[in-house]
Parts: C-alpha cells; structure tokens; sequence
C-alpha cells in the first residue's frame, strides 16, 4: 500500500457503476500459457502446466489468506509473488515448500515497481489499497493508493502481456449509501443508488470501473486482458484489526460493550477464509470461462448469518469473556448523530497537531445503522463457488484467534 499522496479523491461520489457485461454461455477464453504468447494452443495442459500468481498487497489481512490459500488450492502454483510495502516475517516458513514463494517489497502508487512484479506472471490478483473509514488517512493517500495504484497494476498487465486481473472490491461500492436506504437481500443487478461522499467507497468505486473497464483491451502479444472485481461484505477472522480494536475496547470498559444500534439492523459478513477461496476459485476459472466471468462483479459471501455489527461481533468476543450491555435505555440516533459530527469537527481540527481517528464518524454511524444484506447466487452459477468452510468452521476459527490475542497489548 503506498504512503505517497497523490491527487485529490474529495468530493461527492454519485453516478452509476460501470455495467457487467450481459451473462452468456460458458464458453473458452484461451489459454494461460506465458504472458503474450499467441501460440496459446501449443501450451501445455491444464493439469501439468506451471503458472505465475502475483498477490498485491499480499501481507494485508486478506492478502496473507490469499496467499495461504493459492499454496494449499492451487496444484499447478510453480511461483507465488508476494507484493507489499510491509513484508511479514511469516513469508519466510513459506519459503521452503515446494512451490517458489517470492516475497517483493515495492509500492502500488510507483508504477516502475508494479510493472517489474507483474512482468512474467499468468495471473494477478490484486487484494492491496487502503481501507480507512476511520479518517486515519487523508483523502489524497486513499486516492492514490486505491486509484492511481490500480491504474498501476492495469497497464502493468497490458504492458508486460498478463492476461488475467482479478480486483479485490468491495460492498461499499454499493452502498449503504449517505442517505441510509436499506438493501435487504440484494444481488448485483438490484437497482441501488449507489451516493457517496466519504474518501474510501468513492476510490473503491472508481477502482472497480477502471478494472471492469479494462476488461478486453489488448495486452502485449494481441490478447484480450479478462478482468473480474469480487465485492466482498464486512469480513472478519483471524487478524481482523477492528474486531481486535473492539476487543480491547471492551477490556478497557470492565469487560463490557453497550449497545448503540437496533438489533434489527442486519448486515451480511462473510468469513476471510471464505473471500480468498473465492478470489482463488475465480483466477482458476477465468481462463475457460473468460466470455462468461470478463468484466462482472460478484459479491463476496458465505452461510454467515444476518446480525447488526454489534450482535454479530458477540457471535466471537461473548465466548472471549466480554458481554454486550442491552438495555432499554438505547442510545438516542440524534445523540450518536451528534457525537459522530462532534467527532469528524475535532478531527478536522486536530489533523495538523495530531491524529484523533475515532471509531464513531458521519459514515461509520452510517453504515452500522443501514441494513446491508447480500443474497445471491450468481457466483455459484458462474464459477461453481461454495463456502469452504462452514458458519460453524468460520466461527470456531476466529473465535480461538481472539483468545489467542487476549494477553497481547492494545
């Protein structure tokens, strides 16, 4: 993830997403053979042939279960590049598997260092950009690094002859949007409208059209470039940040956190173990079915069940010896409204003596109290996609990482 600011991402976010092509039937999209070869037809089978990943931002929290998955779920992984601007010390355990493990500090926002990790690679999926809804970062950083770095990976993929890019988006593209309209079960053609003005889903958003966009355009060696964006909902599991922030949180408050908003707000998450086998499922099936998955989107879900953020959270903290306070006395809306501008002014204020990034703003209030919930299937349809691991599996799993950090410092 860059540092770098870079051009300004402020502003109101309206108009409508770039459109999905229209679905047709399965059909071949070539082969992956060596990036902009013609010849595809004289590389090897599916089974022997020895492909390239490239993971950006493959020591995020997504990125290090993308990159854990391609080495269980991939057989035919001869190299994995592993590109960040932080590299974890657990890349060095990997590097003595079979599969050739590349580890590549380098920054999305600098071209020069994007193309020379994307050269030679079969498949890139691209996991990196900053996620801050929280203010941490200012708008011109978020920008740089979800835009600018995802022009970045694009022409890297067009210059260097790699044909197959699959986007890490997200469900903010769509919404809850600013003026809190509910999305009860919705699939990717419901009609939403999709109004932002926070940094973050308006670089996101921009991101996932310039993605969809190239989908088609001419790489070195006359192919297509096959491009596909997954909008994962609010995912959670092992080395999940905020669900460790709430942790502590409620350490600090005698082993308690208070309800703020209505259980009745439901939202849908969905497991980190559960996105990166998508994103794994959808580089595997991109070749064969490229007229098919080229240029869609496709939200990112599992059997996780429908909860507010709050609720759903006890589903991990209740057994780690926290309880969530629900009386009657609920927190008027007008109140957090309050608090949440209060918040964002001293934000404002404060940016050039100190960083003041409160958990409580305009757009976090926004979206914990808008239901959100997705219910589709198309990606089932489109590429045979099925949880991996169960509601049951997923809950158990982060349940032992939250115990594990207990002792560990705020």
């Amino acid at each position: 993830m860059g540092q770098e600011g870079g051009a300004s991402g402020r502003g109101r976010c309206v108009g409508r997403l770039a459109q999905a092509p229209r679905e047709e039937g399965p059909s071949s999209g070539g082969q992956f053979g060596h990036p902009g070869t013609v010849a595809a037809g004289m590389a090897d089978s599916a089974e022997t042939r020895k492909l390239v990943y490239l993971v950006t931002g493959g020591c995020g929290f997504l990125g290090e279960h993308v990159v854990r998955m391609l080495l269980q779920r991939e057989p035919r992984l001869y190299e994995l590049r592993v590109f960040d601007l932080h590299l974890g010390p657990w890349l060095e355990e990997l590097k003595t598997g079979p599969v050739q493990v590349t580890a590549i500090q380098g920054d999305v926002t600098q071209a020069h260092e994007v193309a020379a990790a994307v050269a030679g690679a079969h498949v890139v999926i691209h996991t990196a950009g900053l996620v801050d809804v929280f203010g941490r970062a200012s708008p011109e950083t978020i920008y740089e690094v979800n835009v600018q770095g995802t022009k970045n990976v694009i022409e890297a993929c067009v210059q260097t002859g790699t044909r197959f890019l699959v986007y890490t988006s997200s469900m903010e593209v769509v919404g809850p949007n600013i003026k809190g309209h509910p999305f009860y079960r919705g699939n990717e053609d419901t009609p939403y409208e999709a109004i932002h003005r926070h940094p973050y889903p308006c670089s996101k958003a921009q991101a996932e059209r310039l993605v969809l966009e190239a989908n088609g355009r001419k790489v070195h060696g006359g192919l297509s470039l096959v491009t596909c964006a997954l909008r994962p909902t609010g995912i959670y599991g092992e080395g999940h940040q905020i669900m460790r922030d709430f942790y502590h949180q409620g350490l600090r408050l005698g082993g308690r956190l208070f309800r703020a908003i209505p259980a009745s707000v439901e939202h849908s998450r969905v497991y980190v173990g559960n996105v990166a086998w998508m994103h794994v499922l959808v580089a595997q099936e991109l070749e064969q079915r490229a007229a098919l998955m080229g240029g869609q989107v496709y939200f990112c879900y599992d059997e996780s069940p429908y909860k507010s953020y709050e609720d759903f959270n006890m589903e991990f903290l209740g057994p780690c010896g926290l309880r969530l306070v629900d009386t009657r006395l609920l927190v008027p809306y007008w109140l957090l409204m309050l608090l949440a501008t209060l918040n964002a002014l001293l934000q404002w204020l404060l940016r050039p003596l100190l960083l003041y990034a409160p958990l409580l703003n305009p757009y976090t209030l926004a979206v914990a109290n808008t239901t959100f919930t997705v219910s589709t299937d198309k990606a089932q349809r489109h590429f045979g996609y099925k949880p991996l691991f169960s509601w049951e599996d997923s809950r158990t799993r982060t349940i032992r990482w939250v115990q594990a950090v207990e002792g560990s410092a705020p």
